[in-house]
C-alpha cells in the first residue's frame, strides 16, 4: 500500500530506489506531540512503548499542496515551526484539515503533475519527477474516525482529532494492454486529514528516486554504484538558516561529498584509504560518529564546532593520532576507552566541570599524549589541575597551548606523599587543649606566628606545646615518637597522597590545607582525631571519614566535593553519592564545593555549626533534610542558587526554628512572626515535599493531611504547573482543618476523591477574588473529581456555592451543614450518591432532583425537617433511601414510593408515621421489591404476615361472612347457599385464589384449583349442582385439615 507500481502504470515507473534518509529532531515540537500523546495514554505506557501505545500510532506521509509554494520551502517550515493551521488550508482552498496518507503516489501525485506542467518539454517526459521528498511523519490517530459524506471541518468533527477515507481509485492505473488493473493494495490505500497539528511530528525526510523501464545513462551513477560506501545518512535536523537557491536540499552527507570531490579528480577513493577528515562546523552529532567506524586508518579527525556531547565511538578508531573536539557540548570522558595513538587531543570550549574524573580519563585512555588543551571549559582550580596533569601525564610538552619547561616536570616523589620525615618535621604534642575563642582549629594555634611558644596552666599542671619533636633527645631509643604526636600540620605542600598516617593511633588534630589530595584514605585508623582541616585541595567525596566517631570538627572548603541528590540528572558526572555518619561531629564547613544537596546532613545528630555557602543548591527544599537536627544553631548556605529566592530567609527561619544565626547575621523576632504569617497553615509544594522526604510529587498518587491547621492551598504559581507537578493524584484528605474555600485545590486536574470535612468552606472560591478572576476559571472545574466529602462545614446554599461546576461528581456528602433548599444539582448528571444529612431541609421541590432522574441510586436525608416525600418520584432508579429522624406522618408517602421499582432499601425510623400500627406490614407489602426496612432485613414471615393482613382487611371491606385468616373459617356448604348469586361467584373465585397462594396453607387438592383457574365453571348454571355436591364433599375434608 506504501508503494503500488499499479498507480504509476501510466508514467513508466515500475520501481523506487532510496537516496538517502535525513532524521528530524525538533525538540519543541517533540514536546507539543508528547503533551497531547499524554492526555489519553499512560505515560510508563508510552515511554515502554507498550502494544497498546503502538497500536495508536501511525507512520504517515504528508501530502504537498500547490498553493502552499514549493515543495522545499514547505518542508523547511514544517521541520522548523511545525504544521500550518487547518485554518489555513481552508483558505488556500482545501479541506480545513492538515492531509497525510500512507500511500507514496496520493503524496506525490501534486508534485509530479506540477512539475510535468511547468516542463517545457512538451513530451511525457519523466525526468521533470524523477527525484522527490518524503515527510514522514508520526502520527497519533486514536481519535479519528471514518468519513463518508459531508464537508471535512473540524466544526463537522468536534470530539475528534481528525477523520480518515479511502483513496480515490486512480484513473491512470493501466497496464501495458490499456486494461485497468486490479490490486489489493486499493483497500489498503488511506488519506486522513488532522484538525490538530500537535498530533503529528515530522521524523524524517527520504529522498528517492523513481525508475523506470529504461536503465539510467549518468556515467556517474553507474561508477558511484561500485564504491563500497553507506551513503544514507541519519542526521538530526535540517538547518533552515541557510538560504539554498538550488533545486535539491542543501543536506549532504559530509564523507560523501569528500567521495564525490575525489572521485571528481580521478582518484580512486575508498574508505580504508582516507586517513585525514575535516568536519569543522558541519553540525555533526555524538549519533553521526558512528558513520566513521568504516575508517579504519583514520589519523586526524577535526571536528570542532559541531555538537558533540560524547566521543566514546571514536575508541574504536585505533589508528586515530590527532583529534580536534573542541567548540563542542562535551561534558565528560567517562564512557571512552583507550586510545593508545592519540598524541594531540584538543578539548577546548566545551562543558567538562568533572576536573578529576577529567584527569583520570586522561591518563587511563592516552597514554602518549604529548599535546593537551582543555582552557575554556567550566575548571575550577585550574592551577592545581595542571600541576596534577603534569604528574600524570608525564608525556605532556604542551599544555593549553602554553610548553612546558623543565620545573614543571620536577616532581619530588618524597614531598607527594606522606614521608616519615615529612610527619617528625611538622608534627607537635600537647597534652591537654588550649582553651582559646580566637580559633575555631587547634592547629590555628600553630600556625598563627603571634603565638608561638604559646603556654597556659591548668591548676597546679603546667604543659607547654611543643615544637621540637624532631629532635632526638625528646624520645629514647624504647619509644615510639609516631605514638606521641596529637598535632600534624601539613601545608603547602604538594601532598598527593596520605600514605603511612595510620601510624599516628594517638593523633588528635590534624591539617592538610592546601595541598593536592584527590582521595581521603588511610585516616579512618586515626580514631582518637578529632578536628581535621583538608581544605583548598581536589577531594571529590568525603569517603575515608566513616570510623572516626570522635571527630567534632571537619573543615573541607574549597574542593571539588559533588553531592547530588538522587532525584536530579547526574549524566554529566558519573559519580555515586558518598556517606557521612558522624555521631559527635558538631561543626562542619564545606564551602565553595559542588554541593547541589545537603540531605548528607540529616546524619549528623550533633551539627551545631554549619557552613555550605557557595555550592550549587538550587532547592529550598533541601532544608527539609536539617530538620531533625535539634542542636543547630547557625547555618549558612549563602551564595547558593537558592539564596537568591525573595522567600529564602522566611522560609528557613520558618522551617527551622531552632536556628539563632542564618547567613552570617542573627534572627530577630520580627522575622520569627513574618516567617509565621507568610508560610504558616498553607499547603504549598514545599509543605507535600516536606512531609515526603523528597520533591518528585508527580509520583504521589494520596495525600493525608487531618489537623494540620492548614488554612490556604497554594500549590503553584500557573495552573499548568499543577497540573504537571501533581499529574498522578487521585486522592486528597484535608479532614479537620481551617480551609474556608476550595482556592488551589481547583487546579488538580486528576483529582478523584477530596475529602475536606470539618473544615469552614462556605464558597467555592475565595472572597476576596475579583469577579473577573473567577469569570476565567473554567466553567467546569476539578474534571475528574468523582468524591467530595464536605461535612460539616458552612455551606447554606449549593447555588451560591456553586456546586453545579463539579460536573463529574459520582458521590456527594454534604452532612452537617445548614442548607434549607435541594437546588443547584441539575448539572451532575452522574451522581450517583448524595448524603444531606443533619441540615434544615423542610421539603424536596419540584426541580431538587432534575438532573439525577436516572442515575441516584443511594439518598441519604436523615435527621432534616422533612413533612413529606413530594416530588420524590422522579428518582425512579433509586434503590435506597435513608430518611429517618424527620416528620412524615402520612400513609401517602409510602404510596409515592410504591412508583420506585428498584428501590429495596429504606430507612423511615423515629419519624411519626413509623409508630402508627401496622407501619411495617404497610411498608413490606406495598414495596414488592423491598429487602430491608429501618435496618432490619425483611424476612419472609414479614411478607407473608403483610399479605395475609390484607388479605384479610380486604375480605373484611367486601365480605364480611366470608374471610381468611389463616384458616378457613366459612365452610364450603356456608358457601353452598350462596353461589346463586354471580358476585359472591366472583367473590368466592377470589377466595380461592389467595388460598392457593397463601404459603401457610398446606397445597389444595386438585379439585379446589379446578374452581380458582377456571372460574367459567361457576358461571354454568348446569354445573352448579355438581358444584355444590363438590363443595359439600370438600367440607369434610377442611374441618379434617384445618381442625386444630
Amino acid at each position: 500500500s506504501r508503494f503500488c507500481s499499479s498507480d504509476y502504470a501510466s508514467k513508466s515507473i515500475n520501481g523506487i530506489r532510496i537516496k538517502r534518509v535525513f532524521r528530524v529532531t525538533n525538540r519543541v515540537l517533540i514536546a507539543k506531540y508528547e503533551e497531547k500523546l499524554l492526555i489519553d495514554v499512560d505515560e510508563s505506557d508510552y515511554i515502554n512503548n507498550k502494544p497498546s501505545v503502538r497500536k495508536k500510532i501511525e507512520y504517515l506521509m504528508y501530502c504537498w499542496r500547490n498553493n502552499f509554494g514549493s515543495q522545499k520551502d514547505e518542508l523547511y517550515h514544517i521541520i522548523r515551526n511545525g504544521f500550518n493551521d487547518p485554518s489555513l488550508y481552508k483558505e488556500k482552498g482545501y479541506e480545513e484539515a492538515i492531509p497525510f496518507t500512507n500511500n507514496l503516489y496520493t503524496s506525490d501525485m501534486n508534485r509530479m503533475e506540477n512539475n510535468r506542467k511547468q516542463s517545457n518539454s512538451k513530451t511525457n517526459n519523466n525526468l521533470a519527477y524523477k527525484n522527490g521528498y518524503i515527510l514522514l511523519c508520526k502520527v497519533y490517530t486514536n481519535r479519528i474516525i471514518d468519513h463518508t459524506t459531508g464537508t471535512i471541518s473540524p466544526h463537522s468533527y468536534q470530539e475528534n482529532l481528525g477523520v480518515k477515507r479511502r483513496v480515490a481509485s486512480s484513473a491512470s492505473s493501466y497496464d501495458e494492454n490499456g486494461d485497468i488493473k486490479k490490486c489489493d493494495c486499493k483497500t489498503k490505500q488511506l488519506e486522513w486529514y488532522l484538525f490538530d497539528k500537535s498530533i503529528a511530528l515530522p521524523e524524517y525526510i527520504i529522498e528517492y528516486e523513481y525508475l523506470n523501464k529504461y536503465n539510467s545513462d549518468n556515467v556517474f551513477d553507474r561508477e558511484l554504484s561500485t564504491l563500497n560506501v553507506d551513503k544514507t545518512i541519519l542526521g538530526n535536523n535540517v538547518d533552515s538558516d541557510e538560504e539554498n537557491n538550488e533545486e535539491e536540499f542543501d543536506l549532504e552527507s559530509i564523507v560523501t561529498e569528500q567521495i564525490h570531490e575525489q572521485h571528481l579528480r580521478h582518484e580512486e577513493l575508498r574508505p580504508e584509504s582516507i586517513s585525514e577528515l575535516n568536519l569543522h562546523n558541519v553540525g555533526l552529532t555524538t549519533f553521526d560518529l558512528a558513520a566513521l567506524l568504516n575508517l579504519k586508518n583514520l589519523k586526524k579527525l577535526i571536528a570542532s564546532f559541531n555538537k558533540l556531547t560524547s566521543i566514546s565511538e571514536i575508541a574504536l578508531l585505533n589508528n586515530l593520532e590527532y583529534l580536534d573536539v573542541s567548540y563542542n557540548s562535551i561534558r565528560n570522558l567517562n564512557e571512552i576507552k583507550k586510545i593508545t595513538r592519540v598524541c594531540y587531543l584538543d578539548l577546548s570550549n566545551n562543558k567538562i566541570q568533572d576536573s578529576i574524573s577529567l584527569c583520570q580519563a586522561l591518563k587511563t585512555n592516552f597514554p602518549i599524549l604529548n599535546y593537551l588543551d582543555i582552557d575554556k571549559n567550566p575548571i575550577k582550580k585550574k592551577t592545581k589541575i595542571r600541576v596534577l596533569l603534569l604528574y600524570m601525564l608525564r608525556s605532556l610538552s604542551k599544555l593549553n597551548k602554553e610548553p612546558i619547561n623543565d620545573s614543571e616536570r620536577d616532581f619530588n616523589e618524597n614531598k607527594l606523599k606522606l614521608s616519615p620525615d615529612l610527619v617528625k618535621n611538622n608534627s607537635h604534642t600537647i597534652f591537654q587543649k588550649p582553651r582559646s575563642l580566637n580559633y575555631t582549629f587547634i592547629t590555628d594555634l600553630f600556625t598563627d606566628e603571634s603565638h608561638q611558644n604559646y603556654s597556659f596552666s591548668n591548676g597546679n599542671m603546667r604543659n607547654e606545646l611543643n615544637y621540637s619533636l624532631n629532635s632526638e633527645l625528646d624520645f629514647t631509643p624504647d619509644v615510639n615518637y609516631f605514638e606521641k604526636i596529637t598535632v600534624l600540620i601539613i601545608e603547602r605542600q604538594s601532598l598527593l597522597k596520605l600514605t603511612n598516617i595510620d601510624y599516628l593511633v594517638n593523633l588528635k588534630y590534624a591539617s592538610f590545607n592546601d595541598n593536592y589530595l584527590t582521595r581521603i584514605e588511610g585516616i579512618d585508623r586515626c580514631l582518637k582525631l578529632e578536628e581535621l582541616s583538608l581544605e583548598n585541595n581536589l577531594l571529590q567525596s568525603l569517603n575515608g571519614l566513616e570510623n572516626l566517631e570522635n571527630l567534632r570538627k571537619l573543615n573541607v572548603n574549597n574542593n571539588e566535593i559533588i553531592y547530588y541528590d538522587d532525584l536530579n540528572n547526574r549524566s554529566e558526572i558519573s559519580f555515586k553519592n558518598w556517606d557521612l555518619s558522624l555521631p559527635r561531629l558538631n561543626y562542619l564547613s564545606i564551602s565553595n564545593n559542588n554541593l547541589t544537596s545537603i540531605k548528607f546532613a540529616s546524619k549528623l545528630p550533633s551539627l551545631i555549626e554549619f557552613y555550605a555557602s557557595l555550592n550549587k543548591v538550587k532547592n529550598l527544599r533541601e532544608i527539609f533534610h536539617l530538620k531533625n537536627l535539634n542542636g543547630l544553631a547557625i547555618l549558612d548556605l549563602s551564595s547558593n542558587p537558592m539564596a537568591f529566592d525573595p522567600k529564602y530567609r522566611l522560609f528557613l527561619i520558618y522551617h527551622l526554628k531552632i536556628l539563632k544565626s542564618l547567613d552570617g547575621t542573627l534572627i530577630e523576632s520580627m522575622e520569627l512572626v513574618e516567617s509565621k504569617d507568610s508560610f504558616g497553615g498553607k499547603l504549598t509544594c514545599d509543605f507535600i515535599a516536606e512531609k515526603f522526604t523528597h520533591s518528585r510529587l508527580c509520583d504521589i498518587r494520596s495525600l493525608e493531611f487531618p489537623q494540620c491547621s492548614i488554612r490556604l492551598v497554594d500549590l503553584g504559581p500557573t495552573v499548568e504547573f499543577v497540573a504537571e507537578q501533581f499529574e498522578s493524584l487521585r486522592s486528597l484528605n484535608l479532614e479537620n482543618n481551617n480551609l474556608t474555600s476550595f482556592s488551589g485545590l481547583i487546579y488538580l486536574k486528576n483529582l478523584k476523591i477530596l475529602c475536606l470535612n470539618n473544615n469552614k468552606i462556605d464558597c467555592l472560591f475565595p472572597k476576596q477574588k475579583s469577579q473577573n478572576q473567577i469569570q476565567n476559571i473554567p466553567e467546569q472545574i476539578l474534571p475528574s473529581l468523582e468524591v467530595l466529602h464536605l461535612a460539616f462545614n458552612g455551606i447554606n446554599d449549593l447555588v451560591a456555592f456553586q456546586i453545579g461546576r463539579l460536573t463529574s461528581l459520582k458521590a456527594l456528602f454534604l452532612q452537617g451543614n445548614e442548607i434549607t433548599k435541594i437546588e443547584g444539582l441539575d448539572t451532575l448528571r452522574e451522581l450517583r450518591e448524595l448524603v444531606l444529612d443533619k441540615n434544615k431541609i423542610k421539603a424536596i421541590g419540584e426541580y431538587s432532583f432534575v438532573g439525577q432522574g436516572n442515575r441516584l441510586l443511594e439518598l441519604h436525608m436523615e435527621e432534616n425537617r422533612i413533612r413529606d416525600l413530594n416530588n420524590i418520584q422522579v428518582l425512579k432508579h433509586l434503590q435506597k433511601l435513608y430518611v429517618a429522624n424527620n416528620k412524615m406522618n402520612d400513609y401517602s408517602d409510602i404510596e409515592k414510593l410504591m412508583e420506585m421499582n428498584n428501590l429495596y432499601e429504606v430507612s423511615m425510623i423515629n419519624n411519626p408515621i413509623s409508630r402508627r400500627p401496622h407501619y411495617r406490614i404497610t411498608m413490606v407489602f406495598k414495596i414488592k421489591r423491598l429487602k430491608i426496612l429501618d435496618m432490619i432485613e425483611v424476612s419472609e414471615d414479614d411478607r407473608i404476615k403483610a399479605e395475609i393482613y390484607f388479605c384479610e382487611q380486604q375480605q373484611l371491606q367486601q365480605q364480611p361472612q366470608i374471610y381468611f385468616n389463616g384458616l378457613v373459617q366459612t365452610t364450603p356448604q356456608v358457601i353452598a347457599t350462596q353461589i346463586q348469586n354471580q358476585s359472591t361467584l366472583n367473590q368466592l373465585e377470589n377466595q380461592f385464589m389467595a388460598l392457593s397462594q397463601s404459603p401457610r396453607l398446606k397445597p389444595i387438592t386438585l379439585l379446589e384449583k379446578q374452581y380458582v383457574t377456571n372460574p367459567q365453571i361457576l358461571n354454568n348454571n348446569t354445573s352448579n349442582k355438581k358444584m355444590k355436591n363438590q363443595l359439600d364433599k370438600l367440607n369434610k375434608d377442611y374441618q379434617t385439615r384445618y381442625r386444630n
